[in-house]
């Protein structure tokens, strides 16, 4: 059964797995470090994805957000 977490996000976790990526993206991002995505990606396919402290907040912001549900008429 699915539970609703405090924070407003709905899971079958024991804490929210959406919050504790975006408080780890923050304290990367505090850190001042980059964050590489995608290592084994092959180079033609655009090799690894490089997030500056800028790009790492923006996530966290966008992961700390409540889910929208799409409005169907």
């Amino acid at each position: 059964m699915r539970k609703r977490f405090p924070c407003g996000h709905v899971g079958l976790g024991v804490f929210c797995h959406r919050c504790k990526e975006a408080e780890r993206f923050l304290a990367l991002a505090v850190a001042k470090t980059k964050y590489a995505t995608c290592k084994d990606r092959p180079k033609d396919q655009g090799g690894p994805v490089v997030w500056s402290p800028e790009d790492l907040r923006a996530e966290a912001k966008r992961l700390q957000a409540p889910k929208t549900t799409a409005v169907t008429q």
